[in-house]
This record gives structure tokens, sequence and C-alpha cells, in this order.
């Protein structure tokens, strides 16, 4: 039986990975939650600041994979 181990750096890239797609999760839902538009000066803020956020960890997902080979769903 051959057992395929993932190297230090990829092990790192699975965890870090993994994280990341959960606070994008986390981002999302706070970010359905208020909703397209918001309903005040401060919800629109909040929006533009989820956002933002999301659209970075989503760059670093995309480093991570394509640094390491590791593969995740899309969202």
């Amino acid at each position: 039986m051959h057992i395929h181990r993932l190297s230090r750096s990829n092990r790192r890239g699975v965890i870090q990975s993994g994280r990341l797609e959960e606070e994008i999760a986390t981002l999302q839902q706070r970010l359905d939650q208020i909703g397209p538009d918001g309903d005040c000066g401060y919800e629109k803020a909040m929006i533009r600041f989820f956002q933002e956020q999301i659209d970075m960890r989503r760059e670093a997902l995309g480093q991570i994979q394509s640094n390491s080979g590791v593969a995740t769903a899309d969202r």
C-alpha cells in the first residue's frame, strides 16, 4: 500500500487554505446578513469592508494554491 505524504510546505498550504476558506465563508455570511445595499452609511461601509476582506483572502488563497498545488472548491 502506497501512502502519499504531504511535504511540510504543502501541509502548511492546506492548513492556510482551510483557514482562509473558513474566513471567506464567515465574511460572506455576515455580508449576506447585511444585504446587498445596506440601510445606512454604516452598513454601506461594512459592506465595502467585508467585500475588501473577502477579495484579499481570495487573492491569498489563489497564491497559496498556485504555489503549493492545493486545490479547493470554488466559491
